[in-house]
């Protein structure tokens, strides 16, 4: 399992993240377009949990594994399933056929410890992103300890942490406060996490942005009348600015592009700037 890595947003037009898509393939797929994302010039990373709840879910790990200039996190669902298909874990191997992992009956299950391999060892526990000659710490879920460089020279097997919601994070998601008291993160000028849905919008508590906003399922997806889960996309365009793309499929299915959250890009942006 690899710990950290580090990627430069100048080495790119934009960077893209996105978190818990939860194999809704085509709905990344078709947000990105919407996005202006381009394989060739820009960066996508995932803050994990590619898998589960979808059918699309192999298709959407095979993208993160093999597609250029894209990155992956290892979430507690990754983890899992490397533990359940490779160590032959049979805890963790049901832990994951109970969350979701039901699209792996209808692959061959060498080919899914060859490809659990692969993320075993391409997707660390965390990403240090330099932005703007900042540092943006990247984790699937809230870092234990509050110090982002600790986690990244820490023993990276602390993924089974991320498995449960901290008291914190689950008042996060159940309260309209904006928590901009919240402590910082220490070691990183803002830090973005996966794991933890926030309903209606991402939140930015302190210098930490969570992004899951429910994308896990076409099923849950936000239509016109129901704003309840769809996918956020965060954007660091060429200018050296964060965006907040919000993508949803409107009452014809039809995906379809958003900004509705002006107000924590400019929080945002003051982190980074």
């Amino acid at each position: 399992m690899k710990n950290s890595m580090q990627i430069t947003s100048r080495d790119f037009r934009n960077v893209f993240i996105v978190t818990d898509v939860h194999g809704n393939y085509e709905v990344l797929m078709e947000g990105l377009k919407l996005a202006g994302h381009s394989v060739k010039k820009d960066a996508l990373i995932s803050l994990g949990d590619c898998i589960d709840r979808n059918n699309g879910s192999f298709n959407t790990l095979c993208h993160f594994l093999f597609a250029a200039n894209t990155f992956s996190l290892r979430g507690n669902h990754e983890d899992a399933a490397v533990k359940g298909f490779c160590d032959f874990d049979r805890e963790n191997y049901h832990l994951i056929i109970a969350n979701g992992g039901t699209w792996t009956f209808n692959h061959d299950e060498t080919a899914l410890e060859n490809i659990f391999k692969l993320v075993d060892e391409k997707f660390p526990v965390a990403i240090e992103l330099v932005h703007n000659g900042k540092i943006i710490g990247l984790t699937h879920a809230g870092i234990p300890g509050g110090d982002f460089r600790e986690l990244t020279k820490s023993n990276p097997d602390r993924v089974a942490q991320y498995s449960a919601m901290t008291q914190f994070e689950k008042a996060l998601s159940q309260s309209d406060e904006t928590f901009a008291e919240r402590d910082f993160i220490k070691g990183a000028s803002l830090c973005v996490h996966g794991h933890t849905i926030m309903p209606l919008s991402p939140r930015l508590a302190g210098n930490q942005l969570y992004l899951d906003t429910a994308c896990q399922s076409a099923d849950y997806l936000i239509d016109s009348i129901e704003p309840s889960a769809f996918l956020t996309i965060l954007k660091f365009n060429e200018a050296g600015h964060a965006e907040l793309l919000r993508i949803f499929r409107d009452d014809y299915s039809k995906i379809q592009i958003d900004t509705p959250f002006g107000h924590i890009e400019e929080q945002i942006n003051a982190l980074i700037q």
